[in-house]
């Protein structure tokens, strides 16, 4: 084991003996004691573990923790000039442990530095092990994958995204053409395409348990399907309400209900695909704006309900993306050109989303790279939802 200089002291080296001894450790108390020893200069350790003398940085102490005095390691403190004076070889020679650690004694010595803060080491000082990082684009190989509203927009983005990621696809939209499109570009996969309607709950059924008797289980499940449609409290009747909130909420609601068993199996994980109109409100579409903000509420809740199960859920809030989604919605082709050109003004990168770049986002969370991250509600909105009012 041995002492790390630090930035600062390379600057102006202190010359003491190679083997000046290290200070106890500091005693975490209150009061004025524990101030005196946050003033103290903190020196960094590091240990040679191993038969490949692997250099560990195990973190910020005056002293070694005490997982490594009981292990009896010679502990050295070295300055800057003392180890400038040491070829790397040496340094191996000096602090190598005396006789080798037991299996058990270098797993536990991994597994405790795994958990501290890697520190910057000199490069003669041998490599500094990692641990080890997904690398590209959130691999999906080996994944079952379903997407709703994979027809069009968003969801069809997603799905040829995943396929190109290496996952197995089941697709379900309203179009059949449309399906039959998208899964023709999905070139690494022959995905399972699933017609039908998720607001009917008998399709809903079908879809998931087509996915499952297909493919024997359900890693990840992107809910995508929505639609648009304005109104305000003025002129919003209850069919249309409840038109929108069967499709942007109960939809969402009854499709996870159905693959929570399965994806609890698999330890897999859900995307919702939400909207900016759910972080921030808009007037002139009330009832998408409230099932949006709903579907932010159902992503948060649902990530608590499933985190004990090891079941990640997140969401996705796309800000104007260039779909055919407010097309359907009602507007024209020269209002929707308009509306595209306003954006330049209320985005704040100047400019609408591209679905690819929401369908990398989806990508991301459904990966082995956000392994960490639940309950998140995800901007893809070029910062619209950070913009003033306009």
């Amino acid at each position: 084991m041995f002492y790390i200089p630090q930035p600062d002291e390379l600057k102006s080296p202190q010359v003491t003996h190679p083997l000046h001894p290290p200070s106890p450790a500091p005693s975490f108390t209150h009061g004025k004691k524990l101030l005196s020893d946050q003033r103290k200069p903190l020196r960094r350790w590091a240990c040679v573990v191993g038969a490949s003398g692997a250099l560990f940085p195990t973190g910020a102490w005056d002293g070694p923790p005490q997982i490594f005095r009981s292990l009896r390691f010679p502990l050295l403190a070295l300055t800057p000039l003392s180890i400038s004076l040491l070829r790397p070889v040496t340094l191996l020679r000096i602090f190598f442990p005396p006789s080798p650690l037991s299996t058990q004694a270098e797993s536990e010595l991994k597994l405790y530095i795994s958990s501290l803060q890697s520190l910057a080491c000199p490069d003669f000082l041998i490599h500094t092990p990692q641990v080890e990082m997904a690398s590209g684009l959130g691999n999906l190989m080996g994944k079952v994958a379903l997407i709703s509203g994979a027809s069009s927009g968003i969801g069809a983005a997603t799905a040829i995204l995943f396929s190109k990621l290496g996952a197995s696809l089941a697709l379900a939209g309203r179009n059949e053409e449309n399906l039959q499109k998208v899964g023709s570009q999905c070139q690494k996969t022959t995905p399972l395409l699933l017609a039908g309607d998720l607001s009917c709950e008998e399709d809903t059924k079908r879809i998931l348990n087509e996915t499952i008797k297909q493919y024997g289980k359900l890693n990840i499940l992107v809910n995508c399907a929505g639609i648009l449609e304005s109104g305000s409290i003025e002129n919003t009747s209850l069919e249309q309400f409840d038109r929108v909130f069967n499709v942007n909420v109960r939809s969402i609601y009854h499709l996870t209900m159905l693959a929570v068993p399965h994806l609890i199996a698999t330890k897999g994980n859900i995307v919702n695909v939400s909207s900016v109109n759910g972080m921030r409100s808009f007037p002139g579409v009330l009832a998408y704006n409230m099932s949006k903000s709903a579907v932010d509420q159902f992503t948060r809740c649902v990530a608590l309900e499933l985190a004990p199960k090891q079941v990640r859920v997140n969401g996705v809030n796309p800000g104007v993306t260039i779909t055919d989604l407010h097309r359907r919605g009602g507007m024209d082709e020269e209002k929707y050109q308009k509306f595209l050109e306003h954006c330049r003004n209320t985005h704040a990168l100047g400019r609408p989303g591209e679905a690819e770049e929401v369908a990398r986002a989806i990508a991301f969370l459904a990966s082995e790279d956000a392994s960490f991250i639940t309950g998140a509600s995800v901007p893809v909105d070029g910062g619209r939802h950070a913009m003033c009012p306009r």
